[in-house]
């Protein structure tokens, strides 16, 4: 079956690389062309920032993201500016990026556009199923750099999947990288009565019993397994977890008796921030990882549901942490802890270590997972009265913290902005 065949089978497609610089936006492109030779409409979005002409990364020229006439993209107001093409916006959305809302707009003429939309997946869910959009066939996200969470099932149908000589320059560590992702995607699902009620649980993690029943083990944090470790098999060996999975935790399960006989069951495979050492340490001990949503393959066919039916449905929340998760980004040395969803950073190593916490429990996550979370208040000195959720074996706790704050500002083109603050304000108040 022809390639552009495969992916319009589906609705929603998200285009994901493994690095910078294996071709996500030229495949972006070609993807667009092929759509259009075949008068297919679409609509475009990104997670990032991609089109601009220059990396800001590594100062490197870029393909610039091509939009054909009468297709439809959702950018931010900021780079809605900057377009290079005639378009007609059709909705300007309530939520907004610190680079002004979220245009919708369909273009008039062949151009060029800089893609910068919404970074939550509920957005992108919401922006697929965007009723603005006449008569388009398939919703494309364009992902951001190692981020996988776009192409979760949860998210998008499809995906392509961009890898190359940037992620190793030595063959077999390339193929091994990516081979470890593939082999993510291709988990096998969980297949129960259970699995809408195990979607619907946000936080801890919980036992699917012998019989049949879900129970909530009381857990709120993989680092404390170790003090509810009798308690975690007592209702049999299928574990749930609601929230990402990361070294820790696999390696906790690794380290049991019971290994060779638990299923460990995730939401999809982009919760998975473990390295593929400890993912297969963790399966070759007789592990099992499934999920209960599967990223769909060539040849499955959209199935046609009642509009009642698939309006209950509910949305899936992205991957959070659960609080006492260690986070770090290759960006930067700062470590992390989320702490009633907030990340909240140590400002010294002699802090983090007279807390009670281990360098080896720190999970590196890609910048955009760590922007999910607000920032809290830095630690600063050791806590003094105890941790209610017992997320370090003598670990104490200050108020003694204050917030910061931050402003953003939003450069505009005074070209431009006079005429842009019209047009949505037509869109939003009609008739005056």
């Amino acid at each position: 079956m022809p390639f552009i065949d495969q992916i319009l089978q589906n609705k929603s497609l998200s285009i994901v690389g493994l690095e910078k610089n294996t071709g996500k936006t030229e495949c972006l492109n070609f993807v667009l062309k092929r759509l259009n030779s075949k008068n297919v409409k679409f609509t475009v979005t990104s997670i990032g920032i991609d089109g601009e002409t220059v990396d800001q990364v590594t100062n490197t020229n870029k393909p610039e993201i091509e939009i054909y006439k009468g297709n439809y993209f959702i950018t931010s107001e900021y780079h809605y500016l900057k377009r290079k093409i005639i378009s007609e916006i059709i909705d300007v959305s309530r939520q907004k990026s610190s680079l002004g809302r979220f245009i919708t707009a369909k273009s008039i003429v062949n151009g060029k556009v800089i893609l910068s939309g919404p970074h939550s997946s509920n957005l992108l869910k919401t922006f697929s199923s965007n009723s603005h959009c006449e008569n388009s066939e398939i919703f494309i996200i364009d992902g951001a750099l190692s981020r996988l969470s776009s192409a979760s099932p949860a998210v998008s149908e499809g995906m392509i999947l961009n890898t190359g000589a940037s992620v190793s320059t030595n063959m077999q560590s390339l193929v091994s990288k990516t081979d470890y992702v593939c082999n993510l995607i291709k988990l096998p699902q969980y297949k129960s009565l259970k699995s809408d009620e195990l979607i619907d649980l946000k936080n801890g993690i919980w036992a699917i019993g012998n019989d049949n029943l879900v129970y909530d083990l009381k857990i709120p944090s993989v680092f404390l397994l170790d003090k509810n470790k009798e308690n975690l098999f007592k209702h049999g060996h299928v574990i749930y977890a609601s929230g990402a999975v990361g070294d820790a935790m696999l390696n906790f399960l690794k380290s049991q008796k019971e290994c060779s006989e638990t299923v460990l069951i995730i939401k999809d495979f982009s919760r998975i921030f473990a390295s593929k050492e400890t993912v297969y340490a963790f399966l070759n001990k007789g592990g099992q990882i499934k999920v209960l949503l599967k990223t769909k393959f060539k040849y499955k066919l959209i199935t046609p549901v009642d509009p009642k039916k698939l309006a209950s449905y509910k949305t899936v929340e992205p991957a959070i942490f659960n609080d006492g998760e260690l986070l770090k980004s290759n960006s930067s040395p700062a470590v992390y802890v989320i702490d009633n969803k907030k990340k909240r950073s140590f400002t010294s190593g002699e802090i983090f270590e007279k807390m009670g916490y281990k360098w080896t429990n720190v999970i590196t996550v890609p910048d955009k997972i760590l922007n999910l979370y607000e920032d809290g208040s830095p630690i600063s000195q050791v806590y003094t009265e105890e941790i209610t959720n017992g997320s370090t074996d003598n670990s104490t706790s200050t108020n003694m913290m204050v917030n910061g704050s931050a402003t953003t500002t939003i450069a505009t083109s005074t070209n431009n902005t006079s005429t842009l603050s019209q047009e949505i304000s037509d869109i939003l108040n009609p008739g005056n």
